[in-house]
């Protein structure tokens, strides 16, 4: 488990770099009370929440960044894998409707494969 007053700190950097508007990140980490696996008022439990609401909204990509947000800083547990299959997933379908085409590259390495997004590679 993580130190939430921490985890608040170090992720309104992160939420800033992926373009989260300062409300959305300020009322959902409101509502951050803990970091229990999954439960009311956790960290992935309320950062999954915004996503769905996004989600619903039609807004794919910006649901992929909450969802990234629920899995920080790290998927340490089935929680925090669903979040990133979550983004994973948003970001995919998002990526279908995207003006510049973005191609998911996947890379065998010895420890598993590694995916990767690529744009703009064009020859």
């Amino acid at each position: 488990m993580n130190d939430i007053e921490e985890l608040k700190r170090f992720i309104v950097v992160h939420a800033r770099l992926q373009a989260i508007p300062r409300e959305r990140y300020e009322a959902v980490l409101a509502r951050v009370t803990s970091d229990e696996e999954g439960a009311e008022g956790s960290w992935t439990r309320e950062w999954t929440r915004s996503g769905e609401e996004l989600e619903r909204a039609g807004k794919l990509l910006e649901a992929a960044r909450s969802y990234h947000q629920a899995r920080f800083p790290f998927a340490d547990g089935p929680a925090r894998e669903d979040a990133l299959r979550r983004t994973v997933d948003a970001f995919d379908r998002w990526r279908a409707t995207a003006r510049t085409p973005i191609e998911r590259l996947d890379i065998e390495l010895p420890g598993g494969v590694v995916a990767a997004w690529a744009s703009g590679l064009a020859p």
